[in-house]
This record gives C-alpha cells, sequence and structure tokens, in this order.
C-alpha cells in the first residue's frame, strides 16, 4: 500500500512548478512601493544664489550713498554760487527830459549858501512813496502826484485849480485853500512859484510844489511863519 500512495518524481516536479508560479504570481499582485524622492538639498551660506544677493543688496546701497552725495554736492555749489554773485548796483539818476535836475528823498539835503536869508530846504512829502523831486528856476521844487491827460495849461491864458496851501510840507498846518481859483498864468497875478511851478501841468493832473521864500512871500508872514517854505498841492480842473 505504501508504495501505491507514493507520488513518482513526475508529480513532485510539476507541483514544484506550481508553488512557483503561485508565488511569482502572488508577487506580482502586490503593488510595490516607490522609493521617497531624496529630500531637497539646503543651499548654505556659501550658494551662489546667496552671495548673487548679497550682492545686489550690496550695489543697492553703494547707489544710494553716491545719490546722496551728489544732492550734497549740488547744494554746496549752488550756496556758493549765492555767495559769490555781485550785489546789485543802484541805477545813476538820469536828468529829466527838460533838463531838469532829479533829487531823490534819500539824497541828503543840499549845503546851504551863506547870505541865503534864512531860506529853508523843503521837507520830502512821503519818505515812504520814495518819490522823485525835480528842481524849477528860484528853488522850486515838485513831483507830479497824477499827471493829467488833458489839455496843457498855456502861458497867459487862464488856468482855473484847486488847491491847499500848508507850511513846510504835506504834513504841515494849512494855512490856505480853494476848492476853485482862476488866474493867467504868467501875468504876475500870484506867487512867482505858481507861475512857476504850474507850467507844463495838464488838465486832471494834480502836482506838489515846494516854493522857497523867495519865490513866495519872502519874509512876510501868511499862517505858516515868516520865512517859511511853503508847500501847495494844485488840481487842474
Amino acid at each position: 500500500m505504501g508504495r501505491r500512495n507514493r507520488p513518482n518524481e513526475s508529480e513532485e516536479d510539476e507541483y514544484s512548478s506550481f508553488e512557483q508560479r503561485h508565488v511569482q504570481k502572488r508577487q506580482k499582485q502586490q503593488p510595490q512601493h516607490a522609493a521617497p524622492p531624496p529630500p531637497p538639498s539646503d543651499p548654505g551660506p556659501g550658494s551662489k544664489e546667496e552671495e548673487e544677493k548679497r550682492a545686489r543688496k550690496a550695489a543697492k546701497k553703494q547707489r544710494q550713498r553716491e545719490k546722496k552725495e551728489a544732492h550734497k554736492r549740488e547744494q554746496a555749489a549752488a550756496r556758493e554760487l549765492r555767495e559769490r554773485k555781485p550785489k546789485k548796483k543802484k541805477k545813476e539818476e538820469a536828468p529829466a527830459p527838460d533838463g531838469s535836475t532829479i533829487i531823490s528823498f534819500m539824497d541828503p539835503p543840499p549845503p546851504k549858501a551863506k547870505g541865503d536869508g534864512g531860506e529853508r530846504e523843503p521837507a520830502p512829502a512821503s519818505p515812504k512813496a520814495a518819490r522823485k523831486l525835480l528842481s524849477k528856476p528860484m528853488g522850486i521844487k515838485y513831483y507830479d502826484k497824477q499827471v493829467g491827460r488833458g489839455a496843457e495849461v498855456v502861458d497867459r491864458k487862464a488856468v482855473r485849480v484847486a488847491y491847499v496851501g500848508k507850511a513846510a510840507d504835506e504834513k504841515g498846518k494849512v494855512f490856505d485853500r480853494s476848492s476853485e481859483f482862476s488866474f493867467r498864468l504868467g501875468k504876475g497875478e500870484v506867487i512867482k512859484g505858481w507861475d512857476i511851478g504850474v507850467q507844463g501841468m495838464r488838465q486832471g493832473g494834480t502836482r506838489c510844489l515846494f516854493v522857497p521864500p523867495n519865490a513866495a512871500y519872502k519874509m512876510q508872514d501868511v499862517g505858516a511863519g515868516r520865512g517859511a517854505t511853503l508847500y501847495f498841492e494844485i488840481r487842474v480842473l
């Protein structure tokens, strides 16, 4: 009986090959796990990317420093140019078209001649206005407060004016005034200061006259004091 149940060699070989196929099949059916990817390499402090980053940062700081230094140099050059710039010189005063002398209010008064009878130079009307005084014969000085646009006054013809008279200057005491007054220019109907000072005016104009006593009332007191310089503001109507 033992011989009858014992498998022969061919059967054993068939069984062994069956087992091998079964094991291979099971291995194929099992999922194969892929190996994990290697971790990324951490660039060290001396890597190429880090060096480029530091180089860009240093270049940026260098440009900023150069820009600041250039701005400082420009400011210093502008300051030096302002310091070297020469101051403007005052323009020399040219003579008036009619040949009369222009006198500035800022100029010192001319020296008084001996034996002038105690005449006083007229005071400026207003230092703030910085007006220019023009001179006429007999020491008469004037400036046009407003230049008229009408007809010019004619010598030997009637002139109609409004005026106010004060002592010394426009801030002085009022001694005479009129809203309308007529006279013939150059006929001696008024003081010489008027006959000379009103010449050249136009209708609508206003002129301020500084009349010394020798061209006015001399030593006569008309309310402004003996031998006083008189101030007239005259408007041609």
